[in-house]
């Protein structure tokens, strides 16, 4: 009997993350993920940066924020994730590297941090705008696993660019609240 293709699609998601996973443990440390070892793509390079456009936001636009403790450390934190992805999703690309490694930890630190922050922070609707760079990472992945280049490309530039949408629009929610109370 075929399998329906919400099975099918469960098992690739499920597969997806197997996969990031098993790239954080000890004999993935260093190991390139990517299936064309000798290209890169100055797309993704550039977008790697949009990952510090959440700090000088903080900085610049919202000084309230900017001036507590957890402004100040994620100020620091955008700026290293966004020089480690560069590091990793460019420089690095497709050659074995712990850079690779590194990038791997922020990001999921990041994520998991930021959403962290938008449910105690924030209403818990607001938690469902990470679900954008979750599907924009997802769908990178997957373009990897296909050998999908111009995907992969697109999707990974598009994560980037909506970890920084998405956490710029966090600190403008914050501010607000901040300044109404």
């Amino acid at each position: 009997m075929p399998r329906s293709k919400t099975a099918a699609r469960r098992d690739d998601t499920v597969s997806i993350f197997q996969r990031y996973l098993r790239g954080l443990t000890y004999e993935q440390c260093g190991k390139t993920k990517l299936p064309w070892r000798d290209r890169r793509s100055s797309i993704v390079g550039a977008s790697c940066w949009l990952l510090a456009v959440p700090s000088f936001m903080l900085q610049y636009q919202y000084p309230t924020t900017a001036g507590t403790l957890t402004g100040r450390v994620f100020q620091f934190a955008w700026i290293v994730t966004a020089a480690a992805s560069f590091s990793s999703d460019y420089y690095w690309s497709g050659i074995d590297s712990f850079a690779h490694t590194v990038d791997t930890f922020l990001a999921a630190f990041m994520l998991i941090a930021m959403g962290i922050l938008f449910l105690t922070n924030l209403r818990p609707e607001y938690a469902l705008l990470g679900g954008i760079p979750v599907l924009c990472f997802y769908h990178s992945k997957k373009a990897q696993m296909n050998l999908n280049w111009n995907g992969y490309v697109v999707y990974h530039s598009v994560w980037h660019l909506s970890c920084a949408i998405v956490t710029s629009a966090y600190w403008f929610l914050l501010d607000e609240r901040n300044h109404a109370t």
